[in-house]
């Protein structure tokens, strides 16, 4: 009779380990393909700026071009060549307009374009490298022709792309490898309570005076039922032993982690999305704008290009951010500490702040000399998000606070403001990622909502801690301390 249990035991054990296996692949698969779609995003909103960026740049710079003279009396039968525009007499040709909808926005008002593709050999594929762009538009009452070639436009994108691309590569790697050993530590009590369950189910099934325990078995099946989607529906099971309702309400336990860190991760890749959502949704409102105001006005079109590179510019740091934190999720960031004078430090980032933002006064205090050892860069880095912030959300002539001190063993930054201040309901979400409090938004500044969880976690690496105080309508004062970080002065670099 054992003989012919062993078989089905084995494989009853195996599918039920393979069904964990399985269950951390779905929840794995499930981040990824998040992950996949944040990055597809990024590159189609990318492409699309660098697009719009490029043909207006072309356009205009041949605007500037034909305001002299000068070139446009050289302008004849033949070519002329001037900084890579051909400019061309012709008479009665027609191009095919590809742009019609966009003529009222580009710096040549009325004026027809297109995408050229020079014609191949029969049997040969075209070259999108030879492509060229080319308007025609009447001027001095000539018929002009300017053709401008892409080869160096293309190979531009395409290099920023690839190495956007590239990085984006690595964050997925990274973060599959990370999800990986993450579910599959979460997991591992629940695959152990799994296989004693199992353990203990073929044990009594082997015994023929007792009969196979239904509580077990229920047990068992709903870890067999467990799904990514299912992880906020807690295991019920009906049965009258303390021991499987004390383990029922601990795997319930962990599922309910689970859970909350599966939303953090949807939430945080879902706010990324609507992050980058945003900078498309400004360029459209400037369009609009050109269409209302700026057919004719060079002053909105040249306020329309500076956008979008400020709207380009805020993508690159929203996306280095974003990369930051996930190598911080991650644990793959080494700190890189080292022994340095705070005071020193801080006068340096004090000059650059006053050459950077002249509308506000920024006063250190101290009465001692302070050495701290940690992650230069990165304590830069924090004391550069608060100054940032003070500077954010303090009026003109306001005067920015900050002070160092330590103690025997520890070492203290703090910055005070004389800003809008906050709320105590704000307080308790200003590291969450990508939060504003309602009194933030009526400011009108611009930012991530990354640069405070970067601080906390920098801080929190560098086993410190936060203290905030801060009053709605008067400041904020904000103390970073740094535990068992001081060393005297005369042990720091120069």
């Amino acid at each position: 009779m054992s003989s012919k249990m062993s078989k089905p035991k084995k494989q009853n054990k195996a599918r039920k380990f393979g069904d964990m296996r399985s269950l951390s692949l779905r929840m794995n698969f499930a981040m990824t393909r998040q992950n996949i779609e944040l990055i597809v995003l990024t590159q189609i909103l990318l492409f699309c700026l660098l697009i719009t960026y490029q043909t207006v740049r072309i356009e205009q710079n041949a605007a500037d071009l034909l305001k002299s003279d000068l070139i446009v009396n050289q302008i004849g039968d033949s070519e002329y060549q001037i900084l890579g525009y051909s400019f061309i007499k012709v008479e009665g040709a027609i191009l095919q307009n590809n742009f019609s909808f966009l003529s009222d926005y580009l710096p040549l008002h009325a004026a027809q374009r297109t995408f050229y593709l020079p014609k191949t050999i029969q049997n040969q594929q075209a070259n999108l490298f030879d492509g060229e762009y080319q308007v025609m538009l009447a001027k001095s009452n000539l018929q002009i022709l300017i053709r401008y070639p892409l080869k160096e436009t293309f190979i531009q994108l395409i290099q920023i792309l690839g190495v956007l691309f590239s990085i984006q590569m690595l964050f997925l790697l990274i973060r599959i490898v990370s999800n990986f050993g993450m579910i599959n530590e979460a997991l591992s009590p629940l695959a152990q309570l799994t296989s004693s369950a199992v353990k203990l189910q073929n044990e009594l099934s082997n015994v023929s005076i007792i009969k196979r325990n239904p509580d077990i078995e229920g047990f068992a099946g709903a870890l067999n039922q467990l799904d990514v989607t299912q992880l906020d529906q807690p295991i019920v099971i009906e049965n009258n032993q303390k021991e499987l309702n004390e383990l029922t309400s601990a795997i319930n336990d962990l599922l309910l982690r689970m859970n909350q860190a599966y939303k953090s991760q949807t939430r945080f890749v879902s706010d990324a999305s609507h992050e980058l959502r945003t900078p498309i949704a400004i360029i459209q409102g400037y369009i609009n704008m050109l269409d209302r105001w700026g057919k004719q006005d060079e002053q909105t079109t040249q306020e329309a290009i500076n956008a979008i590179k400020e709207e380009s510019e805020h993508m690159k740091n929203l996306i280095e951010q974003l990369l930051f934190l996930a190598r911080g999720d991650s644990d793959t960031m080494l700190l890189q500490k080292e022994a340095f004078n705070v005071n020193t430090l801080i006068q340096g980032m004090i000059k650059e702040a006053q050459l950077i933002d002249a509308s506000h006064e920024y006063l250190f205090k101290t009465d001692q000399e302070t050495g701290m050892r940690g992650d230069k860069q990165l304590i830069k880095q924090v004391i550069r998000i608060l100054l940032d912030n003070s500077s954010k959300y303090s009026n003109q002539g306001e005067i920015i606070k900050i002070k160092v001190s330590h103690t025997e063993n520890d070492v203290s930054i703090m910055v005070q403001d004389n800003g809008i201040g906050m709320k105590q309901e704000t307080i308790q979400h200003i590291f969450d990622r990508f939060y504003r409090g309602e009194a933030e938004r009526d400011v009108k500044t611009k930012g991530t909502g990354l640069g405070l969880s970067i601080a906390k976690w920098i801080v929190e690496k560098h086993e410190g801690k936060f203290e905030i105080t801060s009053r709605y309508g008067i400041g904020t004062f904000i103390t970073v301390t740094f535990n068992d970080a001081y060393v005297p002065v005369d042990q720091t670099k120069a």
